[in-house]
């Protein structure tokens, strides 16, 4: 498996710092994955389907979940949250318009965030 072309932390509200890592292409369409849970993290198998030669893949761990730190911790950590750290994540890396793919709880959020933040979303995918 490949390695992320790009990865880091960034710092969301006054306790949390969000991992983040970027893989495939930086020319390819963009796509946001957002993992389920709640408590699961981001892992390479949420590449798979994707043609990393053509595709510009972003996963995060949402707060308190996989790489993300404090792990476990639900201090300020609600949907709003979450939904206002989808928009932190993509705000961070310079994207103002991508595809939104989520599973599981990740389709729950990626319908929120896309509810609140429309201009965001060019399309969806939802399982």
């Amino acid at each position: 498996m490949e390695k992320p072309y790009l990865s880091g932390y960034i710092e969301v509200g006054s306790i949390h710092k969000l991992y983040y890592s970027c893989w495939g292409s930086k020319k390819g369409k963009t796509v946001l994955l957002i993992h389920g849970g709640p408590g699961y993290g981001s892992n390479p198998q949420m590449l798979e389907g994707f043609d990393l030669e053509k595709w510009n893949l972003i996963m995060y761990d949402q707060r308190g979940c996989g790489h993300s730190l404090p792990l476990g911790e639900i201090t300020e950590n609600n949907t709003e949250y979450l939904i206002e750290d989808i928009k932190e994540v993509l705000d961070f890396l310079g994207y103002s318009k991508v595809v939104i793919s989520g599973n599981s709880w990740g389709t729950t959020l990626a319908v929120a965030f896309a509810e609140r933040y429309p201009h965001y979303v060019e399309s969806m995918i939802l399982s």
